[in-house]
């Protein structure tokens, strides 16, 4: 199984990265699944999203180091959560890459997406008008790679929050001013009243980049 990159973070967390590259039958028989699980894979058979759920569940496997059964649900806003592990965890993929992010200590939140022009082209969706100036106030020639940056830091925080609706705009900042084309800088979830900060790490494979991100969500 190619893991590319397996970090250890802060809080016994881990993100792993996954080049997808076996065929769907072989990750199958590396998984145990309930028929529920069984039934929503037959699901989805003849798609991408066949491979991609396969091969998230695998490195998911590897990342725990485990040989038990893994039940893994999702709460109300979609986010999934493990009901027999202690671990917050954080689900992604894209294209031929998978990404999972597990921690004891903080919730997580990972995404991953390739480098195209969808991201500036919606850009205006998700960006607040300050964020959107100061993307645009770039060199052309790094606005795709900036845009892509934004919006998967802007995913990872959505994914480390997940109690609900959010506002991609207005409720999740990436505040302008500092450089996002570094290995990290800083996002903050607006959100019940709450102004809260967390770091956003971004990493480059191939053609793709992933955003990550974890703390605690105060209650």
């Amino acid at each position: 199984m190619p893991i590319v990159k397996l970090l250890t973070l802060p809080g016994k967390t881990k993100l792993g990265i996954w080049h997808i590259e076996e065929a769907a039958d072989i990750l199958e028989k590396k998984l145990q699944l309930n028929e529920s699980e069984k039934a929503l894979l037959h699901s989805f058979r003849h798609s991408k999203r066949y491979v991609h759920w396969l091969g998230s569940r695998v490195l998911l496997r590897t990342i725990l180091h485990t040989d038990q059964f893994i039940e893994l649900r999702e709460n109300e806003a979609h986010k999934p959560w493990l009901a027999n592990f202690p671990h917050e965890v954080s689900i992604s993929h894209s294209g031929d890459y998978a990404a999972v992010m597990v921690s004891e200590e903080y919730e997580t939140g990972v995404d991953i997406e390739k480098i195209s022009d969808k991201a500036l082209r919606i850009a205006p969706r998700f960006l607040h008008p300050d964020e959107l100036e100061w993307l645009l106030a770039g060199p052309d020639e790094e606005k795709e790679e900036r845009a892509i940056r934004l919006w998967c830091a802007k995913e990872a925080l959505y994914k480390l929050y997940a109690r609900g609706k959010v506002d991609f705009r207005k409720e999740l900042c990436i505040p302008p001013g500092q450089s996002i084309d570094g290995p990290r800088f800083k996002g903050r979830i607006l959100k019940d009243g709450k102004n809260e900060e967390y770091p956003i790490g971004i990493l480059k494979e191939e053609d793709y980049v992933i955003a990550f991100t974890y703390g605690d969500w105060p209650d």
